[in-house]
Order: structure tokens, then C-alpha cells, then sequence
């Protein structure tokens, strides 16, 4: 109410958390639970408990989606379930995670946040879920996709679900193809919307610092590490490993000639803009 009416405390808090932050001053934008000037993860996602992996990528409309559950702190509930100790639903847990992995991944380690080399596979087969589960007006929170429970619901299964109750003719294969549509259009509106507000990402480098206690202690990221997440990423969305804009050729196989267009413009604008700076315009 206070905000709404710019009373008070209100009125440091109107036009965001960031710029909050940058009035109270000293390090207290590192301390800002933010991305993009907002609340991150709506609807209580269990960013406390992870390493901050998830964070990064949200600043670049990537979505590395933690699970539909917090996985380290539900051992309780497995232990439960189960009938075990800690250490032996950890155990299950894991071993939930490690064989759903190998199924859906070239390694039973994608799933872990440190494995930079891996992760990024990973990412994107939980970003194809998500979007999937959008698409179809299904939330994904409650759609069994929590793999560190053994249970999951894919893709494949959403696109069987839409075939069944609306009688289109749905594959796994022309589901897959509107998700990369959607997100080839969501990143180029992303980058035409960073250039024309000119603005650099401030990340919430709280989440990026080792944690002080919990299952994680002593865990934080790596940030020159985390770039290969990024570029695994990119490669399998079919964009550029360097710039993250989609490439032309899977804009125009995917009929998205007037999206590729509006592109050439950004990287054109911006080839210029370093050639008056004095600066070497990569080719192509």
C-alpha cells in the first residue's frame, strides 16, 4: 500500500528494487534479491537452497529451471515415504536423478549444478518442459515434473495428452518444433527489448557467494565456468554461442523470416556502433 502510494518507505521502493537499492547505497545492491529490477522465481521456487546456477541465466531469459520441488530439501519426505534414514533418501534421490539423467541426457551427471560442462544439456531439456507445459495451459508445478521423486512428465507425455483430448494430430516431434519457435521468438524480443533500454543485467551476487551453511556449504559459482553452461545452451537452441542471438538460418527454417529481419537490423546497428567507437566489427 505503502509503494502504491509512495508514502514512506514506499516512495524508495517505486520504481524498483534496484534503484532501492542504488539509494540506500554501500553494498546493498549485492544484497538485492532481484533480476531485472524484480522479485526472481514468483511463486516461491526454492532459490535458497540451491548454489545460484538458477539465477545467472534468468538475467538472460534463459530458463534453467529448478525442479518443480526443492530436491535437497525434500529427504525428509522421501525419508518418510520410504521408511529410511537421511543418508539413505539422499541416496535415493539421487539415484532418482542420476537414472532419469542418463535417460534424457548424455551423462547421469547433467543434473548436478556444479558439472559446468554438462548442466547445460540439462537446462534445456527442463527449458523444453516448461515451455511445453505454457503451451498446453498446464502448470508445470503440478505435473509430476519432479525427477528427483521418479516421476516425470515430459514433452512426450504433454504431447500425447494434447493429441488425446483435443483429437489434433500432436507428435513429441511438431510439439518440439512450436517450442523452438516460442523461445526463438521470446530471445530475439529479449535482445531487441536490452538494446533499445541500453541497460546492463545487474546480477544478485548473494546468490553467486559460497554458501555460509545448509546442504550446499562452502558451494558458490564460478562465473567464467558457468559461460560454458551458457554456450551448451546456446548450441543446442540453435544461436549464436557468442552474442545468444538465434541464428538466421533456424529463424528462416522456422518461417520466422520478418523475427531474422529485425535481427539483422540489432546486429547492424550495433556492427556500427563499434566501427564509430573505433573498434573491429566481428564478420558476419
Amino acid at each position: 500500500e505503502k509503494v502504491a502510494r509512495q508514502e514512506g518507505f514506499g516512495t524508495l521502493l517505486k520504481d524498483g528494487i534496484v534503484p532501492a537499492a542504488e539509494a540506500i547505497g554501500g553494498d546493498s545492491i549485492d544484497f538485492a534479491i532481484q533480476t531485472r529490477n524484480q522479485a526472481p522465481f514468483p511463486g516461491g521456487q526454492p532459490y535458497r537452497a540451491t548454489m545460484g546456477v538458477y539465477m545467472i541465466p534468468a538475467s538472460q531469459e534463459i530458463w534453467i529451471h529448478p525442479q518443480a520441488a526443492d530436491a535437497e530439501a525434500a529427504f525428509p519426505l522421501v525419508a518418510e515415504h520410504f521408511g529410511l534414514s537421511m543418508d539413505e533418501a539422499e541416496k535415493k534421490q539421487f539415484e532418482f536423478m542420476d537414472s532419469f539423467a542418463a535417460k534424457h541426457t548424455r551423462s547421469k551427471d547433467s543434473w548436478r549444478e556444479d558439472n559446468y560442462d554438462e548442466f547445460g544439456e540439462y537446462a534445456f531439456l527442463q527449458e523444453n518442459v516448461v515451455t511445453a507445459m505454457d503451451i498446453a495451459g498446464h502448470c508445470d508445478f503440478m505435473s509430476d515434473r519432479v525427477p528427483h521423486f521418479g516421476a516425470w512428465w515430459g514433452v512426450e507425455e504433454a504431447a500425447k495428452a494434447m493429441k488425446a483430448t483435443t483429437g489434433l494430430d500432436i507428435s513429441t516431434e511438431k510439439l518440439l518444433e512450436v517450442i523452438q519457435r516460442r523461445r526463438m521468438i521470446e530471445l530475439a524480443y529479449y535482445h531487441l527489448c536490452s538494446d533499445a533500454i541500453g541497460k546492463e543485467e545487474i546480477l544478485p551476487y548473494r546468490f553467486l557467494r559460497p554458501r555460509p551453511d545448509g546442504y550446499h556449504k562452502g558451494k558458490g559459482v564460478d562465473l567464467e565456468e558457468f559461460n560454458k553452461i551458457l554456450r551448451m545452451y546456446y548450441e543446442l537452441r540453435k544461436c549464436d554461442p557468442d552474442t545468444g542471438l538465434p541464428k538466421p538460418d533456424e529463424l528462416e527454417r522456422l518461417g520466422l523470416n520478418d523475427v531474422a529481419r529485425n535481427l539483422r537490423t540489432l546486429e547492424g546497428a550495433e556492427a556500427g556502433e563499434a566501427e564509430v567507437h573505433g573498434e573491429v566489427a566481428p564478420a558476419g
